[in-house]
């Protein structure tokens, strides 16, 4: 087999060779190149990872130490004895209507305790007997369980355990109706007279002088109080200043012969200190979501009514005013609340997708297999995410992939 021959490089003709001299060493580059790629790419494959960025509305929201105002009138009674509660707690009740019986002999506590308990009971053996409040077709009232039974848990798990207590009796009224439905309702009406019968004993233990208090105006009637009552008011809120407002929290709260509390006014309101340069970015006049974190989440639209500068004007305290009055919300003296801002809607995506190329902020999205910068502006930054504006119309019919 014949030898194939291979001119030595000093054999090659000068024009030859510098042309092969210029190959070898562009060979040499791009083999470098190459090997570069190929070791900064695990081998000549590319992992490209792509994400939905899906379009969400997310609410800018701020949170804020919130002081509860509301015109309540303290119920009292020259006797500071032992308490028998005529009127339900959280009974609408007019002019004269009787609240409680006020003795001037001490009762013990827990016979108190038992009569409240028993109360309790006569009030959800009325509400499931009768036509009350909660009515709900047969049909419907096992889906409405259930959906009760879910929502309680899931808040359970969640963290919080206030659902609890704030819907137990509900709960256990729709039980009461399902049971009703079922032909045993004699067997509660048996079982609430035996209750009243209780409660006819248990009253036998309150003896001597006794008040008899009755309401001086219309309004809802609560039995439990914390003294604050006529400290922070909402009876004069017209006239209400930044220094006055921070007068009521040097205040110590009454003590002594209170029975309960008449809510007269069916506006409540918010005060939360701040400094005007938080306050001047919300607008008098404009209604906000204010979440309640420590009652569930719960969630009012209210309005901003007014706010209120110290003499520098660097400090304020911002008024927010709602007129529904909720049985179920705990309306704590002192809280934390968040407020809406503003609600932001844009495409949400990873903060790891944000890149700046020449000065300009944007994502890369992958288009028939091609990845090319867009530029996005940020609306809102989250944890471990960003919410931007699309940059551009989606009329040519592609998705958008980052």
């Amino acid at each position: 087999m014949p030898k194939l021959k291979v001119p030595h490089f000093s054999d090659i003709d000068p024009k030859t060779k510098k042309t092969l001299s210029g190959s070898i060493i562009l060979i040499a580059v791009l083999a470098i190149v190459l090997m570069t790629v190929f070791h900064s790419t695990d081998g000549f494959t590319a992992i490209v990872e792509t994400e939905p960025a899906t379009m969400v509305t997310e609410r800018d929201y701020m949170t804020f130490t919130a002081y509860t105002l509301k015109n309540e009138k303290i119920v009292t009674s020259k006797y500071s004895g032992g308490v028998y509660y005529v009127a339900d707690d959280a009974a609408r009740v007019n002019p004269g209507d009787s609240l409680a019986n006020v003795y001037k002999n001490s009762v013990d506590e827990n016979t108190v305790k038992a009569g409240m308990d028993i109360d309790r009971c006569i009030a959800i053996l009325e509400e499931s007997i009768g036509d009350g409040l909660f009515t709900l077709e047969e049909s419907k009232i096992g889906d409405h369980i259930s959906k009760t039974y879910n929502d309680m848990m899931r808040a359970v798990a969640n963290g919080d355990v206030s659902v609890i207590s704030a819907g137990a009796d509900e709960f256990l009224v729709m039980l009461n109706k399902m049971r009703s439905y079922s032909g045993n309702s004699e067997a509660m009406k048996t079982t609430l007279e035996e209750y009243k019968v209780k409660r006819s004993k248990l009253r036998e233990a309150y003896t001597g002088d006794f008040e008899a208090v009755n309401a001086k105006e219309s309004g809802f009637f609560f039995r439990s109080t914390d003294g604050y009552e006529n400290i922070y008011t909402s009876e004069n809120i017209s006239e209400l200043t930044y220094e006055a407002f921070f007068e009521m929290t040097d205040k110590a709260p009454d003590e002594g012969g209170i029975v309960g509390k008449l809510l007269v006014d069916y506006l409540w309101y918010l005060a939360i200190p701040t400094v005007s340069g938080v306050s001047d970015t919300y607008s008098v006049g404009g209604f906000y979501d204010v979440s309640f974190p420590d009652c569930g989440n719960e969630t009012f639209n209210m309005k901003l009514d007014r706010i209120l500068y110290d003499s520098t004007g660097s400090k304020s305290v911002m008024l927010f005013s709602c007129g529904i009055v909720s049985g179920d919300f705990d309306y704590l003296r002192v809280q934390q609340v968040n407020i809406t801002h503003r609600n932001v809607s844009g495409y949400r995506v990873p903060s790891s997708a944000i890149c700046k190329i020449g000065g300009n902020t944007g994502v890369y999205i992958l288009k028939d297999g091609m990845a090319s910068f867009r530029k996005v502006v940020i609306l809102y930054e989250g944890d471990g995410y960003y919410i931007v504006s699309s940059g551009h119309s989606n009329s040519d019919g592609y998705y958008v992939y980052l």
